[in-house]
């Protein structure tokens, strides 16, 4: 029940990643021309990992929307369930009935795609992301203690 914090935590550190990284590139500039090479030194080791946190956590962020926007578990994700392949005369293939040659050169030509119509939850991205963000998950008197 803590997918909108989770979703809201990794957009708070890909914020904080960006932001350390555009105020780090400015003040290494500045203290550079200053000549006060030991506080660059530390500017650049400040900017080394927000570029590394936003780095890592970007990708996550952007699976997670999507997974918002298609109204669509990680598991869901992970065992391919709604995704598929065209085959050569353009019809569509679920990808987990493809043997492993066929399955693995689809997955290295990037050919796999979502397929809305598998998805039984999925009800649209503007749809899908208001009920993850505005629909209560608990009765008003819960408060969230065990």
């Amino acid at each position: 029940l803590n997918h909108r914090e989770f979703v809201l935590m990794l957009a708070g550190l890909l914020t904080i990643g960006l932001g350390g990284c555009l105020v780090d590139f400015i003040l290494v500039v500045w203290t550079s021309s200053e000549g006060r090479h030991f506080t660059g030194f530390l500017l650049i080791m400040h900017l080394t990992y927000s570029v590394i946190l936003s780095l890592l956590t970007g990708p996550i962020l952007r699976l997670h929307i999507t997974f918002v926007s298609r109204n669509e578990l990680a598991n869901e994700y992970k065992h391919n369930l709604f995704h598929v392949v065209r085959d050569a005369t353009g019809k569509a293939v679920q990808v987990n009935e493809l043997d492993d040659a066929e399955f693995n050169a689809g997955l290295d030509e990037d050919r796999f795609e979502y397929d809305p119509s598998l998805n039984v939850f999925d009800r649209g991205w503007p749809t899908n992301c208001l009920n993850f963000w505005c629909v209560p998950r608990w009765p008003s008197n819960q408060f969230g203690e065990f």
